[in-house]
């Protein structure tokens, strides 16, 4: 993996964290997203035929929710001090927050695991 890759996983972190903090349902649209991004760039690009990148590539998405979940509780936490705030930091706590993310994340992540191994399967019985 290149430093530039890790550059985009800070900035989808950057980005999932303040999309949830304006909206919920926006942080699912932009998990969903990242999480399609995620999932095919690391299968599918840059993937060695190794079985611990696989369960790397779940301690990814477990970190990038974990990280998303704390820059969420950072806004919170911020916005009241400009005198904003936005219903969603009023309504969803750090632990939800977390959750969400994770569900997101993990559901792509799940479909497009399944996806590469099924890839995976085809090419090698034919």
């Amino acid at each position: 993996m290149n430093i530039g890759f890790w550059r985009s996983v800070v900035l989808l972190c950057l980005v999932q964290g303040l999309a949830t903090a304006i909206n919920s349902s926006l942080g699912m649209i932009a998990g969903l997203f990242i999480g399609i991004f995620l999932a095919v760039r690391w299968w599918f690009v840059d993937h060695p035929a190794i079985w611990w990148y696989d369960l790397l590539f779940w301690f990814l998405l477990f970190g990038l929710a974990l990280v998303a979940a704390g820059i969420y509780a950072g806004i919170c936490v911020v916005l009241p001090f400009a005198n904003v705030t936005t219903r969603t930091c009023q309504s969803l706590g750090i632990a939800r927050a977390f959750a969400l993310h994770l569900w997101v994340l993990g559901l792509v992540g799940i479909i497009f695991w399944l996806w590469h191994l099924w890839i995976w399967w085809r090419l090698r019985h034919h």
